[in-house]
């Protein structure tokens, strides 16, 4: 934000809508109806800047796991409120970093739909402050074990974000394909994908930032073959240009040239 100074009703309600976005992912992750938000802000030198911090992660052995179901088998993954409210940043992240109306066609559709629907509502609000002050926000999310992304969100790219936040219509399937990786950004929280069975290269989305490491991680090989899942969403409805197309990733694994496929939907 430029000069220094903003109006602080319009900050008040950004952060507090910034907070209450990253419960509602937080709530959604954990199957709550209601909790607390630990979400913390720390101001900083410079033009008006706050940093918002996830609460520090638990001992995996202690007794503050909260289990994703209550019958979660012993090997299943077990997340804690810091692991969802950092993923509740990452997520909010990929959102900004991807807001351009210049960017792909459809791409932002698919990265909204990991946002559960009561944290879209309180990403519009953010937007929609940011339109009515004309701000400029450029920033940066670091997580140990991740890359850089990239924030930036001017009134321009927080119009279109409001605009496609109110998309709720959507015609969602499971594909399953085998390809190759051909780029991974992680500024944008973005990857590349050509698809055995599709002509051209698609950008596709994340649905945690664990399988964004993954990918990182796989991308580092030329010509690696993987064996995917994406979740495509169709978007339909307002806002949105009819019958436009929008990939996350939902699972991936490297595979060798004879290994049938075998990432069967849920």
């Amino acid at each position: 934000m430029a000069d220094h100074a903003t109006n602080a009703r319009s900050f008040g309600l950004f952060v507090t809508s910034m907070s209450e976005a990253a419960k509602e992912y937080a709530k959604s992750a954990l199957r709550l109806g209601a909790m607390s938000s630990p979400l913390r802000v720390a101001p900083g030198p410079g033009s008006v800047r706050a940093t918002f911090i996830a609460p520090m992660p638990h001992a995996r052995d202690d007794s503050v796991h909260t289990p994703l179901s209550a019958k979660a088998a012993a090997d299943d993954p077990i997340w804690t409120e810091s692991d969802v409210f950092s993923d509740s940043l990452w997520a909010i992240a990929t959102v900004f970093s991807n807001s351009d109306p210049d960017g792909p066609e459809g791409f932002l559709d698919g990265v909204i739909q990991t946002i559960p629907l009561r944290a879209r509502t309180q990403l519009r609000k953010v937007a929609e402050q940011v339109v009515s002050r004309d701000w400029q926000l450029s920033g940066e999310f670091r997580k140990k074990g991740l890359g850089t992304h990239g924030v930036s969100l001017n009134a321009r790219s927080a119009r279109f974000l409001a605009e496609q936040l109110s998309v709720r219509d959507v015609q969602r399937r499971q594909w399953t394909t085998t390809g190759v990786i051909s780029g991974h950004r992680w500024d944008r929280g973005i990857m590349f994908f050509s698809a055995d069975d599709r002509a051209r290269t698609f950008a596709a989305s994340f649905e945690s930032s664990d399988l964004e490491k993954t990918v990182a991680n796989l991308a580092t090989v030329e010509d690696r073959r993987v064996e995917v899942r994406f979740e495509v969403y169709t978007a339909i409805g307002k806002g949105a240009e009819e019958g436009t197309r929008s990939y996350v990733l939902a699972a991936v694994r490297p595979i060798a040239e004879d290994t049938p496929l075998d990432l069967t939907a849920e």
